[in-house]
């Protein structure tokens, strides 16, 4: 017997109720709800309402947590939604000789009762009798509930369930203790079983912190979703076991089956409250950010924070998701809280130094950045960053030594052939500038700014067919180009005058 079981037969008074309900009692009252519909020539609004209300006392009858409301909602939209796709279906089969003889059947009425005769259309039957099967339906349901209960209360007549009598009080302690015996050592097998590939895995992952564990071998998969079965099983039999709900939500998470780590997480924090394991917190704020849940991930982390505001990760990990809503300057708090805490952590620098150059704090940036440079972590990104920064600042001659290095890395970008170019000629390296805005133009020809550059070079160097050609192609790139525009009227201009 499973735990439902048990709780039933602590209510061996409530549960004879139940099990005593009268299936004729149903009966007799649609049949006579079925009658007064006809007298009342009012045969669908009867019928249906009726069938709503038995709906209704069904769900409220096995989830008391319905309120009534609810349950005639749920009702209404349960059965009519029935009655229409069945009615359907049945109107199909209904033909002339079929309408005709249910149509006859109603001729005793008149004299009888000097009742006005009915004659249902094929669409009206199609729903009378997709009402009858619905209501088969749901008696069949009833009687199978019904049933089961009654087979607790069978034996429990025979003696095989021990009775609450004031002579048998000790022999019902001790079946209901050999029961719940039988029920905690499966749950303590299925734990262990579970606790054992969930361990297998841990050692596999060389005891690192699974916390941050991106990727798993196939084994370890297996494993898994074996621990997950059997902490299913242990959460079926037990409901709120604290340990099987948890490691389940660590498989999962493991699994990169984020969704259902959270729910799992999100159990555990309703039964043990906010003074639960901040581990829970560490594991759920992960998966939301993992799902771009970032506000959730932000409040997750908080609470974090809160209890261990010396836990460096959980302070990147809020400012990314800060980031990523766009709140740029609590991010930079949270990068700067973090790297006082660990000043050795370049990528943290690097973060800051992005934050800044999104709000436009160049000089800022520039020094987060140039540190990161200084480090052994130099990469393409870094790269690029210090090359808008650069630009911006105005720094030349940085440009260019973060242009040449990237281009040494990758000489694919059009960007930053662009920037060099723009570069060189500040410097009134025309040569150097036409080379590098004409590559970036091979490597991208719906360029404009390229195209605009490079015409800018041949205008400072008189080359007038060359710069036209170029302002106009950057032109019918984009029409908007304005600067483009500019330079055409001028070159227009000194040619006529």
């Amino acid at each position: 017997m499973n735990k439902k079981v048990l709780s039933d037969l602590e209510n061996i008074p409530l549960l004879r109720r139940e099990a005593n309900i009268n299936l004729w009692r149903h009966g007799l009252f649609f049949v006579a709800i079925f009658i007064a519909s006809i007298f009342s020539n009012n045969f669908f609004s009867y019928i249906g309402l009726y069938f709503i209300g038995e709906i209704s006392f069904f769900f409220t009858s096995i989830y008391p947590s319905f309120n009534w409301i609810l349950s005639w909602i749920v009702a209404f939209f349960i059965s009519i939604g029935f009655v229409l796709l069945s009615s359907e279906f049945i109107v199909q089969f209904i033909n002339e000789e079929t309408l005709s003889f249910f149509n006859q059947k109603n001729d005793f009425l008149e004299g009888f009762l000097d009742f006005k005769k009915i004659n249902l259309t094929s669409e009206q039957l199609s729903v009378f009798i997709a009402i009858l099967l619905a209501y088969i339906i749901f008696l069949l349901i009833l009687f199978f509930r019904v049933s089961r209960k009654r087979e607790i209360l069978f034996l429990l007549d025979n003696g095989d369930i021990p009775t609450k009598t004031s002579s048998n009080i000790e022999e019902t302690l001790k079946g209901k203790q050999s029961i719940k015996s039988k029920v905690t050592s499966n749950v303590d097998q299925l734990l262990k079983m579970g606790g054992d590939s969930f361990q297998s895995v841990k050692d596999k992952i060389n005891n690192e912190s699974i916390l941050f564990h991106e990727t798993i071998s196939e084994d370890s998969i297996r494993d898994l979703e074996s621990a997950i079965e059997s902490f299913s099983s242990v959460i079926e039999l037990d409901p709120n076991n604290i340990e099987a709900i948890e490691f389940r939500g660590y498989s999962y998470y493991l699994l990169q089956m984020f969704n259902e780590a959270i729910l799992d997480f999100t159990k555990l924090i309703e039964i043990e409250g906010q003074e639960l394991n901040l581990t829970i917190f560490q594991f759920r704020a992960l998966a939301f950010f993992k799902l771009n849940k970032y506000q959730e991930c932000i409040d997750d982390s908080s609470r974090v924070i809160e209890c261990d505001n010396n836990f460096e990760y959980f302070y990147i990990l809020r400012a990314r998701a800060l980031e990523n809503i766009k709140n740029y300057p609590l991010a930079i708090k949270d990068y700067s809280y973090a790297i006082e805490i660990n000043p050795e952590n370049i990528e943290t620098f690097f973060n800051r130094g992005e934050s800044y150059l999104k709000i436009k704090k160049y000089r800022k940036a520039y020094v987060d950045l140039k540190k990161c440079y200084e480090s052994d972590q130099v990469n393409e990104s870094l790269l690029l960053s210090l090359i808008e920064v650069s630009t911006n600042l105005k720094y030349f001659s940085a440009v260019k030594k973060y242009c040449d290095q990237f281009i040494s890395k990758n000489d694919q970008s059009d960007w930053v052939f662009c920037i060099r170019a723009s570069n060189f000629l500040n410097e009134e390296k025309y040569e150097e500038s036409i080379n590098d805005f004409t590559r970036a133009i091979e490597l991208n020809p719906i360029n404009d700014q390229a195209y605009e550059g490079r015409g800018s070079v041949f205008y400072v160097l008189n080359r007038v067919e060359e710069a036209t050609s170029d302002f106009r192609q950057a032109i019918s790139i984009n029409p908007d180009n304005q600067d483009c525009i500019n330079f055409l009227e001028k070159i227009n201009t000194d040619f006529n005058s």
